[in-house]
This record gives structure tokens, sequence and C-alpha cells, in this order.
């Protein structure tokens, strides 16, 4: 993350504040030579009002202005913040197999993120206590699941309601490494099947047929004899295959496209491993070899 130039980050607010001070007077100048004279206040007469005036309304402005671009270093410090947890979190999950302690396990990944906090740059200026201010001892490592918490404080330039600082509280979770146990899994657990996304039926064995692409290669002049396995004729894959006149195309046992491309999307496929109960909700069928 690029970290912007405090010095150039002030002297463009100045100049910017200088800039509204010059307008606000020239506009009230402009204001003042177009009021009738029996309509002007009597306090427009006295001397220095309309500078009084704008003092009144620059400092406002001015601490509207620090606000929204102190705004934007607090997004600046929170995202390098989560992209450290996530990082820290993947890290220390893969880690929790060969570490059992889980008070050890959360050290790791506090350091992990720390190091990656300061790897962005994050500006931790802006945080009570600099880096060190940014507190991780809320984490923890119970169950299959590894969720680092970091809490820290973020300093207003000025009180706001009353208040100098923000706490701010960012988490990331991410499962152990630590595979599953078999001997856990009971009689009464529910049964896993495998479904496509496009497809219509729901397999016991990732092996079934269906789920295995066999890709061929046929002429298109041979496609009004050539038949799928289950009977079906050929069409053109909407993707891929519309306007194919002449060449080679290619063909599945079990499909029912031909295709021009050979990365296109409809030979891929993509299996979910999800209950069976899951499946039929989707409105899966059974399929027909495997069961």
């Amino acid at each position: 993350m690029v970290s912007l130039n405090p010095k150039i980050f002030i002297k463009k607010g100045f100049r910017f504040i200088f800039l509204l001070y010059t307008k606000v007077n020239v506009t009230l100048s402009l204001f003042k030579s177009h009021i009738p004279k029996e309509e002007t206040p009597y306090y427009a007469h006295l001397k220095a009002s309309y500078t009084l005036e704008a003092a009144v309304v620059l400092p406002i402005m001015a601490m509207i202005l620090v606000m929204v671009l102190y705004g934007f270093r607090i997004l600046q410090v929170q995202t390098c913040v989560e992209s450290a947890l996530d990082h820290a979190a993947r890290q220390t999950a893969v880690y929790a197999k060969a570490i059992e302690n889980d008070e050890t396990l959360l050290l790791c990944g506090s350091v992990i993120a720390k190091k990656s906090i300061k790897k962005a740059k994050a500006p931790t200026e802006y945080v009570s206590g600099g880096l060190a201010g940014i507190t991780l001892i809320n984490s923890k490592a119970s169950g299959d699941y590894v969720e680092l918490v970091a809490t820290y404080r973020m300093k207003f330039p000025f009180p706001f309601f009353y208040k100098k600082t923000a706490t701010i509280i960012q988490s990331s979770k991410s499962r152990k490494w630590t595979g599953y146990n078999k001997e856990n899994i009971g009689e009464d657990d529910e049964t896993y099947v495998y479904i496509t996304p496009s497809g219509k039926a729901y397999h016991a064995n990732i092996e079934c047929t269906y789920l295995k692409l066999s890709i061929r290669t046929v002429s298109v002049l041979e496609l009004d004899r050539v038949r799928s396995k289950n009977g079906n004729i050929y069409y053109a894959c909407p993707l891929c295959g519309r306007g194919v006149k002449t060449g080679m195309v290619y063909i599945t046992d079990y499909g029912e496209n031909y295709h021009k491309s050979l990365s296109c999307s409809g030979l891929k496929r993509t299996i979910y491993h999800v209950p069976i109960s899951e499946a039929v909700e989707r409105g899966y069928h059974s399929c027909g070899k495997c069961y």
C-alpha cells in the first residue's frame, strides 16, 4: 500500500484552506458591493466586519476538511490491518497441525500479523501507541478455527464530541489445516454426493462416467450420424459452436453439444461435494449409473 508523505499532505491541506479563505473574502466583497445602501445593515459599515465573519467560517471549514482528510488515513490503516490479519490467519491455520498449544499458536499469529502490518508501511503514527498499540489479545484458536482479533485506538487530530480516540476492532477467521478424524464420523451422519453446476443428477461415485469427460474430435460433416452413448444428437455449443461449418470439433461421450474450442467452459467439469439433502433440495435427482 502506498503511504502518503505527511509533509506533502499537510502542505496541500493548508494550500486548500488558503484558497478557500481567499474565495470567501472575494465572495463577501462582491456581495457587499451589490447591496443597496438603504438595505445595508448597520454591522456592514463597521470595519473588519466581513473579516470577522470569515474568521468564524474559516476554522469550521478547516475542521471539516481535516476530518475528511483524516478519514482517508483511518481507511488506510484499516485496510493494512485487514490484509495483515487475513494473511496471518491463513498462515497460522497451516501451522495448527504442528503447534498443538493454542497460546503458542496465537503468539505465532500475532507475530506474523505485526510483521505484515509493518511490511505494508501502514501509517501507525495515527494509532495510539504506534504498532505496539495494535493488540491481538482477544484472538481465539479453540475448536477447528483460528480467529485473529486486532484492537487499537485511532487518534483524532482534535477532540471530536469530547473524544480524543476511536476504538477499532477487526478480525479474520480461518479453518485449521488439521484434516478430520474418521473415527468421529458416526453411522447416522448424512451421506455426501457429487454434483456439477450444469448437471441435473447427483452421483455417489466421483469416478462415474458422467463426471469423467472423455473428449474426442470428429469432423463437422460427421455430426449428422454421430451419437452420444445415451443416443443423443450433438448440438452446437451456445458459447463456441455457433457458425461452425467446416473443420474438426470436440465432443464428449455423454454430452449434448459439440465445441469448436478445447478451452470452452462447457468442456470443463466443476464438481462439488455436498450433503445429499442439499442436492435434493436444489433439484438434483439420483444418477442412473451410480444408484
